[in-house]
């Protein structure tokens, strides 16, 4: 198919508004697709071909033109089909479409386990755990259930050393870290069986002990002039910039959690105190941080200037059409990758880069400046001091030295 590149991506766009995209959808194609205009414009090219699809990836993303898994961020990855669209209907003159596994069916529980898994919903609810609390147990008790019901087990009681051995298996693959996770929220739900007399045997005492060495993991940090930079390249000129720019800071200054920054409240300001109260999502307990002046007025510039018209009461809400409160399972990750491919900072494939990695970077440069041990972790929001030596990797020596003022770290006032 003879035409240009503009000509081309009239027709992709016209082709999957028939195929039903939703127009979210169709937006994002036409993002990717104006950005390549532009660059084909730069390199002086009319028509498409892989290969200036594959230099446009490179220079725009610094990625590779592959979307196996892992190989590329989840963003990349989208870009990267969008351009593969306008290659397929070149040579062939329909879309293609990755194979779609459809909505995953809802969980349909054995009828012999009914009563057990709608009591342990109710626990889960009265004992207040997060909404990511509740999934994060609730899973794995799922596919335990499925699989004593494939196995034609039907009572609780019928669960013997095997029975958990053969369950097990299906993990022989995965790493010490999620074994210790699963068996862990697996011992939850083996307790709360026990002390309500709905099975004889504590079958807590059938999972395998798995011995994981929590300080063996090195947490990411970032240098300090990265921050910086990081922090300049972000366009406050725009309603997006500024509410990114907000968040961000939030992480970078106080070292709030990314649930935390999903869900804090335009109520959680004091203005004339200059405090910020929240209730953590991870704990449920109070915290309560000092009201810096950038952070402020970050804030501050997104609510006049930025945030959308809304009745929703958490701060941080999606500039999209459909609007509303960012999602619980939006980790905030293609926010930051996306300011640091615009300043220019690497993202590294084998090493977390996630907001987590900012909060360490603040509890490192609040150590190297002087500061206890319990004063970083009551900034983090952590409910004991192990928590924070566990990812700062320190000497308790090192912790001897006089407190400094938060507003020391990173900007110079």
């Amino acid at each position: 198919m003879d035409q240009t590149i503009n000509g081309l991506i009239h027709e992709v766009l016209k082709a999957i508004r028939q195929e039903g995209y939703t127009e979210k959808g169709v937006n994002k194609h036409s993002q990717t697709y104006s950005l390549l205009m532009s660059y084909a414009d730069k390199v002086g090219q009319q028509k498409y071909s892989e290969e200036l699809g594959q230099a446009f990836v490179k220079e725009r993303y610094g990625a590779s033109f592959d979307t196996r898994r892992g190989n590329n961020t989840q963003y990349v990855t989208e870009k990267i089909r969008h351009l593969n669209k306008l290659w397929h209907f070149q040579q062939y003159g329909t879309v293609h479409f990755a194979a779609r596994s459809g909505k995953k069916k809802p969980f349909q529980c054995p009828g012999c386990f009914s009563d057990v898994y709608e009591r342990f919903l109710t626990y889960c609810e009265y004992k207040g755990y997060t909404d990511h609390s509740r999934r994060s147990l609730i899973y794995p008790v799922k596919k335990l259930l499925t699989f004593l019901d494939a196995n034609k087990i039907s009572s609780m009681d019928d669960i013997l050393a095997g029975t958990i051995t053969s369950y097990m298996t299906l993990y022989i693959d995965c790493s010490k870290v999620y074994l210790k996770t699963l068996t862990s929220k697996l011992s939850v739900f083996f307790h709360f069986l026990f002390e309500n007399h709905l099975v004889s045997h504590e079958l807590h005492t059938l999972l395998p002990d798995i011995r994981y060495v929590r300080d063996s993991f090195v947490p990411s940090s970032w240098k300090k002039e990265d921050v910086i930079k990081l922090m300049k390249s972000i366009d406050r000129s725009n309603p997006v910039g500024k509410r990114d720019y907000a968040m961000l800071l939030l992480v970078v200054r106080l070292g709030l959690r990314t649930s935390d920054i999903r869900n804090i409240k335009i109520t959680d300001f004091n203005w004339q105190k200059r405090t910020i109260h929240i209730i953590q999502s991870k704990t449920r307990e109070p915290l309560e941080l000092p009201l810096l002046e950038d952070v402020g007025w970050a804030v501050i510039d997104y609510l006049k200037n930025g945030r959308p018209t809304t009745d929703d009461i958490t701060l941080f809400v999606r500039h999209s059409p459909e609007g509303g409160p960012i999602s619980e399972r939006n980790k905030l990750q293609n926010v930051l990758h996306k300011h640091m491919r615009i300043a220019g900072l690497e993202i590294p494939k084998n090493e977390h880069r996630g907001l987590h990695s900012l909060r360490s970077s603040l509890a490192r440069t609040m150590l190297e400046n002087g500061a206890a041990l319990p004063v970083i972790s009551e900034i983090l929001g952590h409910r004991n001091t192990q928590s924070t030596s566990h990812y700062l990797k320190i000497n308790m020596e090192a912790l001897k030295k006089c407190p400094i003022d938060p507003e020391e770290v990173f900007f110079d006032e």
